[in-house]
């Protein structure tokens, strides 16, 4: 399980990290912007990308809230909180693929994203010790009620 905490700082780390680094890289992420939307040229740069940056802190902000709730309840053995892991772990691996062709940065974050989520479903569902933790667990409430 402890792994699978690493997974999610990981991950945490690279969802703060994206909008870190457009903000910093702001020519790179306003060619980004005007390669997908051609149509922006003429609009006013600073406002687009104030609501670039602005729609995609908020996205990452929720997103690493769901990381940091569904990890700490999987740490308490809920099996709802894994299956609720593993459908955030897909969606987020699918909904990147988006931020894949905006350029080669973001393709190498994607990746590198995508690699971590797929190394936790596999701690999540693969390993012998979690499903006993998970079974352990499950036991153990159906003892109380």
């Amino acid at each position: 399980m402890r792994w699978l905490v690493l997974g999610s700082v990981l991950s945490g780390i690279l969802l703060i990290g994206l909008p870190l680094r457009m903000i910093i890289d702001r020519d790179g992420t306003m060619a980004a912007i005007q390669r997908d939307q051609p149509g922006l040229d003429g609009q006013a740069p600073g406002i687009v990308f104030a609501l670039v940056i602005a729609y995609t802190a908020v996205l990452h902000a929720i997103a690493v809230a769901l990381l940091v709730w569904f990890t700490i309840k999987v740490l308490r053995g809920r099996g709802w909180a894994r299956i609720a892991l593993t459908v955030y772990l897909v969606a987020a691996s699918i909904l990147g693929l988006n931020s894949a062709g905006k350029g080669i940065d973001f393709l190498l974050v994607v990746i590198g994203a995508n690699l971590v989520h797929l190394i936790m479903l596999g701690l999540l569902w693969l390993l012998p010790s979690v499903r006993a933790f998970f079974a352990e667990h499950r036991a153990a409430r159906l003892v109380r009620r």
